[in-house]
């Protein structure tokens, strides 16, 4: 942890604010360390034409939530998505319900407090935002995943082709 980062966890301790304080940690994305043949989160080797899918160990993103009310050391296992967590912020802070159905995603606030609920979603899209020229593919792509709780698919693969996983019997996953 950077100093700045202990020094607002310190201050929230010391005006005794974790009663009615939100502390959420997450990232963008993570980064290949070699999985799949990669390292790092996309393709910026002039001499490598591979496509860079999505995968796994860039697509899952760290998550933690402290929360009034949430017990501590909660893992929740269900295909989220960034979308969520808003709607799960105003269902954790008592926001009435009305105003997070304006947004797309679902709160998933009942798995933190350990209460059974639905799948919020089926399957899940890791996708990257690309420029390209007018009419054309670009150059280096970054492609999408699709992922359910035991499958991901990738319709542009490394090599353009596409690749499934059973992610039960992915080494990477």
């Amino acid at each position: 942890r950077r100093s700045s980062d202990l020094r607002i966890l310190q201050k929230i301790d010391d005006l005794a604010l974790w009663d009615n304080t939100i502390v959420v940690f997450t990232s963008d994305h993570g980064t290949s360390l070699g999985e799949h043949e990669r390292t790092g989160k996309t393709n910026i080797n002039q001499g490598d034409e591979r496509c860079w899918p999505i995968y796994p160990e860039v697509a899952h993103i760290p998550c933690l939530i402290a929360a009034p009310g949430l017990p501590g050391g909660t893992t929740v296992d269900s295909l989220l998505q960034p979308v969520d967590i808003l709607p799960t912020l105003f269902d954790l802070a008592g926001v009435e319900a009305g105003r997070a159905e304006r947004f797309h995603g679902r709160s998933f606030a009942p798995l933190l407090r350990g209460e059974p609920m639905e799948p919020l979603h089926d399957c899940a899209i890791s996708a990257s935002f690309l420029r390209r020229a007018k009419d054309a593919a670009p150059d280096k792509w970054t492609t999408p995943v699709l992922y359910t709780t035991e499958w991901a698919y990738a319709p542009i693969g490394a090599n353009g082709e596409r690749e499934l996983y059973y992610l039960a019997d992915d080494p990477y996953a």
